[in-house]
């Protein structure tokens, strides 16, 4: 029972919300649930012939086709860009360690050079300036 008040309640205070009046006096426009003192009705329905509305229906079926597969392509072409980038990041990656690597590789060797003597100091200085060449072939910028 009291549902059916509390509904009752609702659907009457809803009621003045259907009908909206547009008024303009004196150049001021107003809005209100009552019709314009001296107002007269416009018909807002669609004036477009049965077979008009079915060719816009068509029109904008199709439009809507034509949206889904440009919306598709834009999707795809988003994909593409997004594994070529993934490519492009794995590929610096990997050259960022590789140059890591090649001057830790540069760095040990002139370290050895430093301390070896005798004809072992010329066989290190020969690595170290081959390890020097190797990382500024592979990682100068």
């Amino acid at each position: 029972m009291m549902r059916l008040l509390l509904i009752a309640a609702l659907v009457l205070s809803a009621m003045p919300a259907l009908a909206a009046y547009k008024c303009e006096a004196g150049g001021k426009t107003t809005y209100g649930d009552a019709p314009c003192a001296g107002g007269k009705a416009i018909d807002i329905s669609d004036p477009a012939s049965p077979s008009e509305a079915s060719n816009i229906r068509l029109q904008t079926a199709q439009e809507n086709r034509k949206v889904k597969q440009l919306e598709n392509a834009r999707h795809k072409r988003e994909a593409i860009d997004e594994r070529e980038q993934r490519h492009v990041a794995r590929a610096y990656a990997a050259k960022k360690h590789k140059c890591a690597s090649l001057a830790q590789r540069r760095d040990w060797s002139h370290e050895d050079a430093a301390k070896a003597v005798g004809k072992a100091a010329i066989k290190a200085r020969l690595r170290a300036r081959r390890a020097d060449q190797k990382f500024q072939l592979e990682c100068a910028a």
